[in-house]
C-alpha cells in the first residue's frame, strides 16, 4: 500500500513537472510569432484600406509607419544573427516599408504598387522560411 502510495505521488509530481516544462518552451516562441502577426494585421489592414472606395492615405501611411516598426525588430526578435538569407531578407523589408513611408504618393492607387513591394517582401521570407 505505501509503494501505491509512493508511486502515485511521483507521477503527480512528474506529471506536473512535465506540464510545467512544456508550458515554459511553448512561451519562449511567444515573442516572434506575435510580431508575426501584427505585422499581418498591419498588411491585412493596408491591403483592405487600399481596396476600399473611401481609402485614406493618412491611414495607409499610419499601418505603413507600425510596419516599419515592427519590421526594425525582426532580426533581434528571431536571433538569427548568422543567417544571411534572413537577414537580407529581414533589410528588404525594413527597406520597403521605408519606402512606403517616404513615398511622395498622394493618392491610394500610388500606394498600391509600394504596398506590392511590402507583400512581396514578407512573401519572399515565407516562401524560404515557413
Amino acid at each position: 500500500m505505501r509503494f501505491a502510495i509512493t508511486l502515485l505521488i511521483g507521477l503527480m509530481i512528474g506529471v506536473l513537472g512535465t506540464s510545467s516544462a512544456l508550458n515554459a518552451l511553448r512561451q519562449a516562441h511567444v515573442l516572434p510569432r506575435s510580431l508575426m502577426v501584427l505585422i499581418d494585421h498591419h498588411q491585412r489592414s493596408v491591403n483592405a484600406e487600399l481596396a476600399a472606395p473611401s481609402c485614406s492615405t493618412k491611414t495607409v501611411r499610419h499601418h505603413f509607419a507600425r510596419l516599419n516598426s515592427l519590421g526594425a525588430d525582426i532580426d533581434t526578435v528571431f536571433a538569427t544573427s548568422k543567417d544571411a538569407t534572413f537577414l537580407r531578407y529581414a533589410a528588404d523589408l525594413q527597406a520597403a516599408t521605408s519606402a512606403a513611408l517616404h513615398t511622395m504618393a498622394t493618392s491610394c492607387a500610388e500606394l498600391t504598387l509600394v504596398a506590392t513591394r511590402v507583400d512581396d517582401a514578407c512573401d519572399a521570407c515565407h516562401r524560404d522560411y515557413r
